[in-house]
């Protein structure tokens, strides 16, 4: 090592997918204009192609970062994080022209909450140091709840995401059949703690030696998250643990649902405290906090204290998270918004929006489509649908929300409502929402949101027929078609009796903090502008042609009165 604090040179890998912009923003950051700084990044394969020019694009514009072109798809839970891992660091220990003291593990969710000579002296003052959590898992738990130690004792052949029913039946044969008793390549125990790290380079010369063993290899390969014991358990095994930290430089928190912790503003004072280098999550709508951190992280800011090694990743004593993402219904709680302000919710939200919403979503769809082109509002298609995110027909991209957006929603629901409430600061934000399409129960956040108004929308129908055939999907109408009318129509209704098409009208007489209304009902200039486009469309102006063939089928049959809710649809 050379002498001196300020020679302390350290190798970053930045593990990341997504928004280059988000990723342009971070690397501008004053924290990493430093020549003792390299950044390796690895951009997940399944980018597009466009991105991954434009980043590289960027990146060749410095030679102090790195796009590593060895890229793998990166999925959770399974060991392509490990090998994205290992890829940038292979390429970080190769640079014979930068040799790093350390080396870095981070992603574009971390921000720098100190200057980057407040590393370097904490890392000069304990060289030698793995900075890293290892949590010996016979003896101490490292997940409250679910498995740990089973997590590399079973196989895991199949990915939790993409293959639930399969990943779930072999966890269940395994477990009946006591398959607990997995060998590991190479003698070694496990350890757990958080993926994030800053190790010597000695260490991570010596894991990727041993990560040569291709048995070993297919062991973590078959195993579940082993981003969260591959790299730690080698680090004792290799470094001693003696020399492991058993603390990351990385502040993080998580409640029991595997949600982090959100920071907003109002954090300024929290985060200023924390004696961490780096922070995860910092709210894209926190612009003040933003703003701070960039000049408190600025090289020129020679008033940061330095970090006592044993304060070092100590969580604050007045940090207050809930366990539970979702409350339960009570006088004092409601779903997907907690009490404390260490949360990712909607408190933060004082932004009225609109839902529409209704049994057909045909309709609503053509009306939303119109409105787009004929005023200055910001309306989304139905983005909470479990299958697909389609902002709108017309546009890949709009209101800063594409299709590829699908897995951050999926993971962070509620704050990816909040940032489509905030997608438009000036003009009102609407979005549909059809109660049978959304797997996140974003309609039990909105009920209990006083700033959430939504509008139900029902065509006016000729019969009873119309009405029913436009409750189903065009995929649905077009099954129907291959029976005769009468198999077709005991056949709609059964398919009916099964959708919550009656969820809001029920609402309104309900428990519920947000405004709920038949648009016809509703007074403000927003309804009064999809009242007009509504009155002026006709069925066949928006239903499927499957839809109008089932019209047309199943005229004429005899139809049985089916009850209806107190409230009348208009």
């Amino acid at each position: 090592m050379v002498n001196g604090s300020n020679n302390i040179k350290v190798s970053f890998l930045l593990l990341c997918h997504g928004s280059v912009e988000d990723i342009k923003g971070l690397l501008n950051l004053d924290f990493f204009n430093n020549k003792n700084i390299h950044v390796y990044v690895h951009y997940d394969l399944k980018s597009s192609k466009e991105n991954v020019e434009k980043l590289r694009a960027y990146l060749a514009e410095n030679d102090r970062y790195h796009f590593v072109e060895k890229r793998v798809v990166c999925k959770w839970g399974m060991y392509s994080l490990v090998r994205a891992t290992l890829n940038m660091m292979e390429e970080a220990v190769a640079n014979e022209d930068f040799k790093p003291d350390y080396i870095y593990l981070m992603s574009a969710a971390c921000h720098p909450i100190k200057p980057f000579r407040n590393l370097q002296r904490l890392l000069s003052n304990h060289y030698g140091k793995e900075f890293i959590q290892a949590y010996d898992v016979r003896y101490e738990r490292w997940v409250a709840q679910g498995w740990d130690k089973e997590r590399y004792q079973y196989y895991f052949p199949f990915c939790w995401y993409g293959q639930r029913n399969l990943f779930e039946i072999s966890c269940r044969i395994q477990e009946k059949l006591k398959l607990n008793n997995r060998k590991i390549p190479i003698k070694m125990d496990m350890y757990f703690g958080s993926q994030w790290f800053c190790l010597t380079r000695d260490t991570c010369v010596k894991i990727l030696e041993t990560m040569e063993n291709k048995k070993l290899e297919r062991f973590f390969k078959l195993s579940w998250i082993p981003d969260e014991f591959a790299i730690q358990s080698l680090t004792v095994l290799l470094a001693g643990y003696e020399n492991v930290a058993n603390k990351n430089l990385t502040f993080y928190q998580f409640n029991s649902y595997g949600r982090p912790l959100i920071m907003y503003d109002d954090h300024i004072e929290y985060v200023e405290n924390l004696d961490y280098i780096f922070a995860r999550k910092i709210s894209p709508q926190a612009g003040k906090l933003r703003t701070w951190l960039a000049e408190y992280t600025a090289s020129d800011n020679y008033s940061v204290p330095d970090m006592e090694y044993e304060d070092i990743a100590v969580v604050p004593k007045d940090l207050e998270i809930h366990q539970k993402l979702y409350t339960h219904f009570t006088k004092q709680s409601k779903l997907g918004v907690v009490l404390d302000k260490w949360n990712d919710g909607l408190e933060k939200n004082q932004k009225n929006y609109f839902i529409l919403t209704g049994p057909c979503k045909y309709i609503i769809r053509e009306m939303v489509k119109i409105a787009r082109k004929t005023t200055n509002f910001t309306l989304y298609n139905y983005i909470f649908a479990k299958n697909e995110l389609i902002p709108t027909e017309e546009d890949e991209t709009y209101g800063g929300i594409s299709k590829l957006d699908i897995k951050r929603r999926n993971y962070d629901p509620i704050g990816f409502l909040y940032q489509i409430i905030h997608s438009d600061e000036e003009n009102p934000v609407l979005f549909c929402l059809d109660p049978d399409d959304d797997s996140e129960h974003i309609r039990e956040v909105a009920r209990w949101s006083q700033e959430a108004q939504v509008l139900i929308v029902e065509p006016h129908w000729g019969n009873e027929i119309e009405r029913f055939v436009s409750y189903v999907s065009d995929k649905e109408a077009k099954s129907l078609l291959k029976y005769n009318k009468e198999e077709a129509w005991i056949s709609l209704r059964e398919i009916i009796k099964k959708k919550n098409r009656y969820y809001w009208p029920k609402k309104i007489h309900e428990g519920r903090k947000c405004k709920v209304s038949w648009l016809e009902d509703n007074d403000s200039e927003y309804a009064h502008i999809l009242k007009d486009i509504k009155s002026k469309l006709p069925k066949e102006a928006y239903l499927t042609p499957n839809h109008l063939k089932l019209i047309d089928k199943i005229k004429g049959v005899k139809m049985v009165q089916e009850k209806t809710p107190a409230t009348t649809p208009h």
